[in-house]
């Protein structure tokens, strides 16, 4: 795969990761985190298990767009799947330095610092991404529904004074 650095992206000025995609003659599609993913004629190396071809891949687009966190997160999802967990942690730190609210980054990260057996580090961000998935939870529904449909289950709850148990 070759790409034109003057011809594809400017930075500052270029036509963002869609953009970046499109020159390497891949499609925008979205990724496994939730982030934008390379599909097409060249692209579903990843989705067909051609890791080692989307590894190539993205590279080449990290190279292009280094401040471009879906890039890395994507990178870092491919190196996860290959096993690489050393390298799968700073390509995730970068995605969450430069975009921290990337999606089911920070629960990939803490996986990929668990199996490298930094299970400390590890739990310190599967606590960050607990604490985002119930942040959007929060976003959705702030507040119970106050009505509940009419066949809708219900709990009761019965309390029986402790001095009539047994008696």
């Amino acid at each position: 795969m070759r790409l034109d650095r003057e011809s594809t992206f400017i930075p500052g000025r270029g036509p963002g990761l869609a953009g970046l995609l499109a020159s390497c003659g891949l499609a925008v599609g979205v990724g496994l985190c939730g982030t934008a993913g390379a599909q097409g004629a060249d692209g579903k190396a990843q989705a067909e298990g051609r890791y080692a071809d989307a590894e190539v891949a993205y590279e080449t687009l990290r190279q292009l767009s280094p401040a471009t966190a879906e890039v890395h997160a994507q990178l870092g999802v491919i190196y996860f799947q290959q096993g690489k967990f050393a390298k799968a942690v700073p390509a995730l730190r970068e995605a969450i330095r430069l975009k921290p609210g990337l999606p089911k980054t920070d629960a990939l990260l803490a996986m990929s610092l668990s199996e490298l057996g930094r299970h400390e580090e590890a739990l310190q961000q599967a606590r960050v991404a607990r604490l985002a998935i119930l942040d959007t939870i929060t976003a959705c529904l702030p507040a119970p529904r106050p009505d509940l449909k009419p066949h809708a289950p219900r709990m009761t709850v019965i309390k029986i004074a402790p001095d009539k148990i047994g008696a």
